[in-house]
């Protein structure tokens, strides 16, 4: 399609009807390769949560579990409010993201792919999920600041991210807040996610997005294939 469309304003720039091809400013997104990204052990998200908390309150080592086991933006965790979450179904609804309003600053926005959605929450997580929202109304903030306010992305990673990378000595591993995605990631097809399920608990716009991103992480299973197929053939004719 990108060729076509190439070749269509090319033909109006040869003919004087537009000044420039605006194809020629397209950027093709890139697709993330094993190269640009780090996977976190059960253990080390551990201890950057663990670190987290020390050098902030436990609502900072949640975050860091709460990314690493859902596999949230961090744009969207900040976005919700206690009444996204459904704690009887270990569900929270991502209707919401924090964005670049273009000025510096952020805005509340659709999520990435313009709607919303619903994520699994590992029963673990929900005796602190429990206690973040004791007390609270729907509208108030689930990860909030002290006073309750909502926690800017920049500040968190500044006062609390930053320094417990560094705390737990990985400074130098390129780990980014988004490793801890990658990591549910590579969690999830581990136990045995399909791409269909990862793509919608990340909320990747097509199943093909989620397999260019992490193909190498799905285990090879041809001979699961293979004997499971023989299976069926014995049972079928005895």
């Amino acid at each position: 399609m990108e060729f076509v469309l190439k070749g269509i304003f090319d033909y109006a720039v040869s003919n004087g009807w537009i000044g420039e091809n605006p194809v020629d400013r397209v950027t093709v997104p890139k697709i993330a390769s094993d190269d640009d990204m780090v996977f976190l052990s059960v253990r080390e998200v551990k201890l950057l949560a663990d670190e987290a908390e020390k050098i902030g309150k436990p609502v900072d080592g949640l975050l860091v579990r709460w990314q690493a086991y859902t596999g949230c933006r961090i744009g969207e965790s900040l976005a919700l409010k206690v009444g996204d979450v459904d704690a009887d179904r270990r569900r929270a609804r991502i209707g919401r993201t924090w964005t670049d309003d273009g000025h510096g600053g952020s805005m509340l926005g659709t999520p990435k792919n313009g709607k919303a959605r619903n994520i699994a929450i590992p029963r673990f997580l929900m005796p602190q999920i429990n206690a973040q929202m004791d007390g609270m109304g729907d509208d108030n903030w689930l990860f909030r600041a002290t006073r309750g306010g909502n926690v800017w992305t920049n500040a968190w990673r500044t006062r609390i991210w930053n320094k417990a990378v560094k705390a737990a000595g990985m400074e130098d591993a390129g780990v980014t807040i988004h490793s801890l995605r990658h990591t549910y990631a590579s969690f999830a097809i581990a136990q045995g996610a399909d791409v269909k399920t990862l793509q919608m608990q990340l909320d990747h716009s097509s199943p093909s997005i989620t397999l260019n991103t992490y193909t190498a992480l799905w285990p090879e299973r041809l001979d699961d294939v293979a004997n499971a197929i023989g299976a069926l053939r014995e049972r079928e004719l005895v």
